[in-house]
């Protein structure tokens, strides 16, 4: 019996580095729990700014969600991240207040509350101060994705565009909220516009450090 254990173990650890030396592959499309994660919530916040809530919706909510949460998603699949072992993390010089303000913040942020400590404080580090002036857009639809964005102080409101008719309001953010995740994730252009409705303070982080952290929290749940 402890033979055929140890046969099995053995087989298990060369099936697991076969897996992500697949995934790592720079030609491949690569899918994480993490990404997966990021989508379900995005679509849960976009099916609720949608609609808006009504008794009939409200005695459906939980059915719905039921639902959901038992049928299999697609896979988020997004461009090759190579993850080369002499990438230097960004660094942005902040204020102690700021780099604890941030902390915080990832803290009850669902994009990155799992993350472990040495993976928060490159997120801390890399994150950088933008601040956006009532009436301005901090993302466009149809842009490129290039930031994360984590509302620090102020608001926003989130317009989506289809076809010839008017952008309709969709949602809005507050301080503490985060955006922009989907297209650092899909490599699509920007899905919305989110405009400032009052003077903005967000932390943003950069596509190259937001997709690198979420493999490496990937490969470590699966280690």
């Amino acid at each position: 019996l402890r033979r055929n254990m140890s046969k099995y173990d053995s087989y298990n650890v060369q099936m697991t580095d076969q897996e992500k030396a697949e995934i790592m592959k720079p030609e491949e499309e690569v899918k994480t729990q993490a990404e997966e994660d990021a989508q379900e919530a995005a679509d849960e916040a976009e099916a609720a700014a949608a609609e808006p809530e009504t008794e009939e919706t409200k005695a459906d909510e939980n059915a719905k969600m039921a639902r959901a949460r038992n049928t299999r998603r697609k896979p988020v699949f997004v461009e090759p991240v190579k993850m080369d072992s002499d990438w230097q993390p960004k660094v942005v010089e902040k204020q102690e207040s700021e780099i604890e303000r941030i902390k915080q913040i990832l803290l009850s942020s669902i994009m990155f509350n799992h993350l472990d400590s040495d993976q928060q404080s490159v997120v801390t580090n890399a994150m950088e101060e933008k601040v956006v002036k009532q009436g301005d857009n901090i993302i466009t639809q149809g842009e490129d994705g290039d930031f994360f964005y984590v509302v620090d102080s102020g608001t926003a409101d989130v317009f989506v565009k289809k076809g010839d008719a008017e952008p309709k309001l969709v949602t809005e953010y507050k301080a503490g909220d985060g955006f922009g995740e989907l297209a650092l994730l899909h490599g699509d252009p920007r899905a919305a516009t989110v405009t400032a409705t009052s003077d903005c303070r967000c932390w943003a982080l950069d596509r190259d450090t937001f997709r690198r952290i979420l493999m490496q929290s990937s490969f470590k749940k699966q280690q």
